[in-house]
């Protein structure tokens, strides 16, 4: 404001100068320079406001855009179900994207034969359950506690000593071992068995209680 009412004035005197030179030895032509220079240093200044002004605005629009952005994901993400494989009921399961009542029954199924999950991969195993729904959805499952019921390899009898990874044939090895030999102190002991496939029993590690 001040910067233009100057300019003003110093058009006034220009006008006001008739001759080439004024009292003070200014000419004429002194004074359209001096004019010129002053209107150039107030139309950056303004130009500079101007230029902040947008700035800030923009700046202000991209953080509000960045914020709704942020909101939405969050938004997005407490929508997905998480569940505990190992505590989870069959409604629970039935709320995840591609289980029905009858993945669902099966995944409870195995799961209680099992004793519980150690490993999210396990639900690889459940019959007909696609591995890349569980590579998909590996995110939204989660252990809890993972194994709830050891396998008491010393004091199961015939009738309970079952598991989904001991084929009948592994079981009687074992059995008659202990008959012979008596309870078994750890794996390496088991290992010792004649013919006892590692890889099946090496599985069982989890679950496996030597008390």
């Amino acid at each position: 404001m001040y910067g233009i009412m100057g300019l003003m004035g110093l058009l006034v005197v220009w006008m006001g100068v008739t001759e080439t030179r004024d009292e003070r030895g200014v000419t004429r032509e002194e004074y359209i320079v001096a004019f010129l220079e002053e209107v150039s240093r107030v139309s950056k200044v303004s130009r500079v406001s101007r230029v902040g002004r947008v700035s800030k605005v923009g700046r202000m629009g991209r953080v509000s855009k960045e914020w709704k952005s942020k909101k939405e994901e969050v938004r997005r993400k407490s929508a997905i179900p998480v569940i505990d494989i190992n505590t989870a009921d069959s409604l629970e399961w039935v709320a995840m994207p591609g289980i029905g009542p009858g993945f669902a029954h099966r995944i409870l199924l195995f799961r209680e034969k099992l004793g519980g999950f150690y490993t999210v991969s396990q639900l690889k195993e459940v019959y007909g359950l696609d591995s890349a729904w569980v590579n998909s959805h590996h995110a939204q499952l989660k252990l809890g506690r993972g194994v709830y019921r050891k396998f008491r390899i010393n004091l199961l009898d015939w009738k309970s000593f079952r598991h989904p990874y001991i084929p009948y044939a592994q079981a009687k090895l074992v059995l008659n071992y202990r008959a012979q030999h008596g309870a078994f102190r750890d794996f390496e002991q088991l290992k010792a068995v004649t013919l006892l496939d590692i890889k099946s029993w090496e599985r069982m590690i989890p679950y496996l209680d030597f008390d």
